[in-house]
């Protein structure tokens, strides 16, 4: 009972049509697709969720829960932070041609 494949597959299924309606309705970046997305989110809720279970903080907690989807949705970098990834992007770029 502990891993039933097919509640899994259920779970991804609910998780990635909330990801097709938010990049209908313009909330996610259409860069990647919903399956990606799902897999990403549920990923991130599972690792939470097995860190908690060894003893490393609360688990399912309110606050965490949405932290965890603000971290989803905003990412965790700032604003200066991307801007200096997409330079050292550019940097890469030109000294691979």
């Amino acid at each position: 009972q502990a891993h039933c494949p097919q509640k899994a597959q259920r779970r991804v299924a609910v998780i990635e049509r909330l990801m097709r309606r938010g990049l209908r309705n313009g909330d996610l970046s259409p860069r990647l697709k919903s399956p990606t997305l799902a897999r990403c989110f549920l990923g991130m809720i599972e690792f939470h969720i097995t860190a908690c279970l060894a003893g490393s903080g609360a688990c399912s907690t309110r606050r965490a829960a949405r932290e965890l989807v603000s971290l989803f949705l905003h990412g965790a970098g700032t604003r200066n932070g991307l801007e200096r990834t997409d330079e050292v992007d550019a940097r890469s770029k030109a000294a691979e041609a």
